[in-house]
């Protein structure tokens, strides 16, 4: 059970990656103009959360192979600290 809650982790933090990268190119492109979306509107913030999570899931999964669960509430902060 808990190698398939590793892998979850994993795939959600490439999941994220992906999405990130997904806003980055499309910030550093000309495509916004196909959605009506202005030139000097970006998806910075965007592709800084989605980093985060991708970090945020990668380092729940590592604890979880080292037999350390964190959940809510503060789960972000107790990720941390388990480090």
């Amino acid at each position: 059970k808990m190698d398939s809650k590793v892998k979850l982790y994993l795939k959600r933090a490439r999941t994220e990656m992906n999405m990130a990268t997904l806003l980055l190119k499309t910030s550093n492109n000309k495509i916004l103009n196909d959605f009506d979306i202005p030139e000097d509107e970006t998806f910075y913030s965007g592709v800084i959360s989605h980093c985060y999570y991708s970090i945020f899931y990668s380092a729940k999964a590592m604890l979880l192979s080292k037999n350390i669960e964190t959940e809510a509430p503060e789960v972000h902060k107790k990720t941390l600290d388990s480090f």
